[in-house]
């Protein structure tokens, strides 16, 4: 670097010292032949003038006189080489030297030539230069000054030698100014790529400041470079903590996770990614997607896809062939990554287990299912337990009355209607707890929503109350039993009609949605609202605000966990209630030879 930067700064000032050389040579000649010029005119102006008084006088051209007044001329001027007087037809009559006729250059053609031509005529040239003089005064001839380039060098010669000698000078200074000032910035230039070599493999630049003796500018760049590397080890500190994070958050997932850049090749991949795909993730990185998955396969097929298309694939279903390796059912999502620096979209791929998520969806809903049945039983146990206090209280004062002849019938009675109590909740749990055969089939929820609409209609007109439809998805196809969805649909309706009764103006609205995971059906009303209090209990056996059996919403809770579903309310006193019935996508629902008969 320091050799290129001596070349460098030796041929700028090189290319100065000439350039202003040729400057002040051309200045040197130029300036000469505009002296010799300006005399040559003043010489010849005389001569005419002399010839004029000559003639008046009678004398001739070649008199004594007239010769001697043309050598004294000559001497006027080192460069004039001689002074001709020519007549009309052009011969010379006289001259100041003896003439023997050569080629002649004019002046004017001369002054019409270029600096450079000039000079080179001037340098290499033999003819002599002849500025003419028009005739004056009736005169029959003219004067013809005549200028020799061998005069002219030596006259020139001399301011050139010393323009020469002060151009080496120059040079030579120049050349050690050169040298000094390349070593100069070349050390601080060396020492400053050192001190990025040490940025960028992450050393510490000590205190930032500048060494003495340093150049100013280079000072305030050292100065600068210093916290530039602290604000890049920060930055390469936080990158590598970040990293770590996110290393560590894709080998806590259960999930397989694949970054892919705008160039189509993988970034990022966790260690789930390793298990899942049979391969290092080392062999995986850098490598192009349709390497890892090629396209005449189900995800390669997926992938090329989304990345055409630049929208996102949701838990799309596919079978993954591995080497040595029986196939694996997965769940691929792809979400385009915007990287916003105008290189375009990368791509994260998330690859999940289907069959390990269909057991975790499994024991969720077992999880719920045993739920309920502590809460089944809470119930059973209390409505079962208060008849029994009442009927062990009322046979112990009959027993009494008994002893003492008393009459006992009225506590016999209430023994009576007691006991006629508890049969009502053993029939009831017995209903309950009747096998619910699923019969699995395509359902369209819709359809579903259409029918109970139309039962539900004749009972809201007549309570003045309006049933409203919304649906924001095109098909809702689910796999269920149509007869029970509808009666568990049902019950949810009838309680919000039944509560909106004695108030018309209501409304009863029944909304199709759909989430990544599930479709849902959501009932609302604008009725009293449930008080929160009571909110946890209402999905309970026997738990009613109302004369009635206490077991329809305790059945809908059941029949949606028997479609692996949820059930879910959301009310404000005063504004009414939402339920919100939630079916998975296409995951077969649960018989009563799967789960127990009580839930």
């Amino acid at each position: 670097m320091r050799a290129r930067l001596r070349i460098s700064i030796l041929l700028l000032v090189t290319t100065i010292v000439v350039s202003l050389s040729a400057l002040h040579v051309r200045g040197v000649i130029g300036g000469a032949l505009e002296q010799a010029g300006v005399r040559g005119r003043i010489v010849g102006e005389a001569v005419q003038d002399t010839l004029i008084d000559a003639r008046e006088g009678g004398l001739l051209v070649g008199s004594p006189l007239v010769r001697r007044v043309l050598r004294r001329s000559i001497t006027q001027d080192q460069t004039i080489s001689n002074i001709l007087v020519v007549d009309k037809s052009g011969q010379v009559v006289g001259s100041a030297v003896p003439w023997k006729s050569q080629p002649l250059t004019t002046w004017g053609d001369w002054q019409g030539k270029d600096v450079f031509r000039r000079s080179m005529d001037l340098m290499q040239g033999h003819s002599d230069i002849a500025l003419d003089f028009p005739p004056v005064s009736d005169l029959p001839f003219r004067v013809q000054v005549l200028f020799s380039p061998q005069r002219l060098r030596a006259a020139v010669f001399p301011q050139l030698a010393d323009l020469l000698l002060l151009s080496i000078l120059s040079l030579g200074v120049s050349v050690a100014l050169a040298v000094v000032v390349s070593r100069l910035v070349s050390s601080s230039l060396e020492q400053l790529g050192q001190k990025i070599d040490r940025i960028a493999s992450g050393e510490s630049l000590g205190t930032g400041k500048p060494e003495q003796g340093r150049l100013p500018e280079l000072a305030d760049l050292e100065s600068k470079l210093w916290w530039l590397g602290r604000q890049f080890s920060g930055a390469r500190t936080d990158n590598s903590r970040l990293r770590s994070n996110v290393e560590t958050m894709l080998r806590q997932l259960d999930e397989a996770i694949l970054v892919f850049g705008p160039d189509n090749r993988l970034h990022v991949a966790g260690e789930p990614a390793e298990r899942l795909l049979a391969r290092p993730r080392n062999s995986l990185l850098g490598q192009p997607a349709s390497d890892i998955f090629p396209p005449w396969t189900e995800v390669g097929a997926i992938l090329q896809k989304a990345f055409a298309s630049k929208e996102r694939t949701w838990e799309e279903p596919v079978t993954f062939e591995r080497t040595n390796l029986p196939p694996v059912r997965l769940l691929i999502t792809v979400e385009p990554i915007e990287y916003g620096d105008g290189a375009g979209n990368g791509f994260m791929v998330a690859l999940r287990d289907a069959d390990t998520r269909q057991r975790l969806r499994a024991d969720l809903n077992n999880a719920r299912r045993l739920s309920a049945i502590s809460g089944i039983t809470s119930g059973v146990a209390h409505e079962i337990k208060n008849p029994l206090n009442a009927m062990i209280l009322h046979l112990q004062i009959a027993q009494d009355k008994a002893s003492s002849g008393e009459n006992c019938s009225p506590e016999l009675a209430i023994v009576g209607t007691e006991l006629w109590r508890l049969d009502r909740v053993v029939k009831a749990l017995l209903d309950f707890h009747r096998p619910l055969e699923p019969k699995l089939a395509e359902c369209d929820l819709r359809t579903l929503v259409h029918d109970v609409t139309g039962l539900l209609r004749p009972q809201a007109d007549a309570n003045g109350v309006r049933i409203i439809v919304d649906s924001t998805v095109p098909r809702a196809v689910v796999t269920g039993d149509a007869d029970l969805l509808k009666q568990g649909l049902l019950n949810i309706a009838v309680n919000g009609l039944e509560a909106m009764s004695g108030t018309p103006g209501g409304f009863l609205r029944f909304a199709i949605g759909r989430t990544p995971e599930e479709f849902t059906i959501s009932v609302e009303d604008s009725g009293p609202g449930i008080p929160p209090e009571i909110r946890d209990r209402i999905f309970n056996l026997y738990f009613t605000t109302k004369k009635s059996s206490g077991i329809g919403l305790a059945l809908t809770y059941r029949i949606v966990l028997l479609h692996s579903g949820s059930l879910t309310v959301d009310s404000e006193v005063g504004k009414g209630a939402c339920f919100r019935l939630g079916l998975p996508v296409s995951v077969p629902a649960y018989s009563s030879t799967d789960i127990p008969a009580s839930v």
